[in-house]
């Protein structure tokens, strides 16, 4: 399952924001952002994507782009539903939270609580499940995975697997996002409450929410209208596997719309889904044992773009794309739904829609300038690959000009700052090269977003 972190995770690939330098009436803020959507479709014809933008209660823009089903023309609408992946997870984590509130559990209760012949159960928690610092081996990076998901999974058989895979560290040791500790987080929440997870939410959080287009993907029953999952290729895009999204589980089997989504952030931003307490502990940073942080709560993703704050996650799986955003003090909810995976950059996107109505509330776009003695010395030095966990970043060199190209995205040009140090000019980005003590290229560092992530070199 290819459930991936959205506006956070390692995202190079991004969108030009052309300021015009006029006022920035919402009028002209909707045109500038429907202009930069409608640039990343290629033809109409196309699988696309929806994307909405609101402050507040108000929603700013709200646009659908390409096709939802390509062979029928059947176009997405602002209210296509679309899966969602690993955004499935903040509900999740809502939903034990919602739980620990009633007394009905606590995420300090160890795995062998619910699961009493897990190996090491006893030192496993539920916040470390939540916060992706399980160790567990996750599920989904077994290299025949992708191979069975289009048929029902065994849950019976699934979770055993999962037990008797080596983990990957102690608990609380380190960060490694785990689908298994999300899989297991749903089933423990139709352990406690009685219901399947899926009842739980449309009870909870569905319902009194008005989300009447979000709901957990059954195959036989998938929502009206969804929106059909493409990859890109390169003779143009062609049906994805389809998911059988037993597989996903906790870990991301809903789906939802764009409108949804933004009832989803108003509902929990303004405390009408959980207690002040629970929220404080879903948006606080994890430490690890060694007392360093990542920018991962329960369920949610804590940065910050140009000195404003941003709570988010995204997701992923074949076929479709997104990413889920929230700026908690300006009250912006940034929402990108896209039914090709690979073939568009949703937490790009998101980026960029933020450029755009965020404005006048972000520090000014730091400026770089090309260092012309340092255009092509030393080049050979940087290329090669390096390991960003979930992905490889290539960087290949073409004369005088340096890419980088991360995974199945485009390749982007980066330019020289400094010794060793570049930029990008498609996106916020800067990328700096560290050097063993003999001088050989021991890693990358990519700073984005508020974040820095180091790759190690790949020999």
């Amino acid at each position: 399952m290819k459930i991936k972190i959205i506006i956070v995770s390692i995202l190079l690939l991004s969108l030009g924001c052309v300021h015009t330098g006029a006022p920035t009436s919402t009028s002209i803020l909707e045109t500038r952002a429907d202009a930069l959507m409608a640039s990343q479709l290629k033809k109409k014809s196309h699988p696309g994507f929806t994307v909405l933008v609101s402050r507040g209660d108000k929603v700013l823009f709200s646009h659908a782009y390409g096709m939802a089903d390509t062979k029928s023309k059947r176009a997405n609408v602002p209210d296509t539903p679309f899966r969602i992946g690993s955004v499935t997870k903040q509900f999740i984590a809502a939903a034990i939270l919602v739980l620990q509130e009633r007394g009905k559990l606590s995420v300090q209760d160890s795995l062998a609580k619910y699961y009493p012949e897990w190996p090491n159960g006893k030192n496993i928690t539920l916040h470390h499940l939540l916060t992706h610092t399980s160790g567990l081996y996750s599920y989904t990076s077994n290299p025949f995975f992708a191979a069975q998901v289009s048929k029902p999974a065994n849950i019976a058989t699934l979770i055993p697997a999962i037990q008797k895979a080596n983990v990957n560290f102690s608990p609380g040791e380190k960060w490694e996002y785990c689908n298994s500790g999300y899989l297991l987080l749903g089933l423990i929440v139709e352990k406690v409450s009685g219901k399947t997870y899926g009842e739980f939410l449309n009870t909870e959080f569905f319902k009194p929410l008005g989300m009447n287009h979000t709901g957990v993907h059954v195959a036989g029953n998938e929502p009206k209208g969804e929106a059909l999952g493409y990859a890109k290729e390169s003779l143009g895009y062609k049906l994805s596997n389809n998911w059988d999204m037993t597989w996903a589980g906790g870990a991301g089997a809903l789906y939802s719309t764009t409108g949804d989504l933004h009832r989803w952030n108003k509902g929990i931003f303004s405390g009408k889904v959980l207690k002040k307490e629970s929220l404080r502990a879903a948006f606080t940073p994890v430490k690890l044992a060694d007392g360093s942080t990542k920018n991962y709560g329960y369920g949610w993703m804590i940065n910050k773009k140009r000195g404003v704050r941003i709570i988010s996650h995204g997701g992923g799986l074949q076929g479709f794309q997104c990413s889920l955003a929230h700026a908690p003090d300006q009250s912006v909810t940034i929402v990108v739904l896209c039914n090709a995976g690979p073939g568009y950059d949703p937490g790009g996107m998101t980026g960029s829609l933020a450029d755009i109505f965020l404005e006048k509330e972000m520090t000014p776009k730091p400026v770089h300038v090309v260092n012309e003695k340092l255009i092509g010395k030393n080049y050979d030095d940087y290329v090669g690959r390096y390991d960003f966990g979930k992905a490889k970043l290539v960087v290949t060199r073409e004369g005088d000009q340096l890419y980088v190209k991360l995974g199945g995205q485009n390749r982007i040009e980066v330019f020289p700052e400094a010794t060793d140090e570049f930029f990008l000019k498609a996106v916020e980005a800067a990328v700096k090269f560290e050097r063993d003590k003999d001088g050989n290229i021991l890693r990358l560092v990519l700073h984005q977003n508020g974040q820095i992530q180091k790759a190690p070199r790949i020999k």
